[in-house]
């Protein structure tokens, strides 16, 4: 992991780095920035860097499984079809 210059002085445990937020400069695909700032837009919707930021992290959540080996577990699941 690399080392991110401090600016902020706390002991360590005192936070957690899911707490802090890093200004980056990112590339998007128009689209995908499109899509979220479109969901942005919606009554009570969260931020769009918000949301991408949640997605992010839902998708650290479930480990390294990508949608596509996800959908292969499914179609390979017997029971699914008995449903």
């Amino acid at each position: 992991m690399k080392r991110i210059e401090r600016r902020h002085f706390v002991k360590k445990g005192e936070t957690k780095l899911s707490d802090c937020k890093v200004r980056i400069t990112i590339n998007l695909d128009a689209d995908i920035l499109e899509y979220f700032k479109d969901r942005a837009a919606g009554p009570n919707a969260a931020p769009y860097q918000t949301q991408i930021n949640n997605e992010l992290r839902r998708l650290m959540k479930n480990g390294k499984k990508s949608v596509n080996a996800t959908a292969d577990e499914l179609l390979r699941d017997e029971n699914l079809f008995r449903r």
